[in-house]
């Protein structure tokens, strides 16, 4: 429910543990088109920068990870930004592997 009573979409389910997301429209019917998971980053109140993610709709509806609707992120992880992050991971992983050789 929104603020005054009013119906809201809403997302529901447990991807977490192997199930699927669900989205029930505010006119409780059920959307049928695509649900995708985008990462984003965010900053601890220590300002330590973390990761967390964002649920969207192939019809560019945003909602958060408890299934609450919001408006688009301005902290998106892109595509390059997300390579990036995995390489620097795997050459941090490399580097340990060989110092510990």
């Amino acid at each position: 429910m929104g603020p005054d009573g009013e119906s809201i979409d809403r997302l529901y389910g447990s991807p977490a543990s192997g199930g699927s997301m669900e989205l029930v429209n505010r006119d409780y019917t059920r959307y049928k088109g695509g649900i995708h998971k985008r990462a984003i980053t965010c900053k601890d109140i220590d300002k330590t920068k973390f990761r967390s993610h964002v649920y969207v709709t192939d019809d560019d509806r945003w909602f958060n990870r408890s299934g609450m609707p919001i408006n688009k992120p301005t902290n998106l992880v892109g595509q390059n930004e997300d390579k990036k992050e995995k390489e620097v991971e795997k050459e941090i992983e490399r580097s340990i592997v060989e110092a510990s050789e």
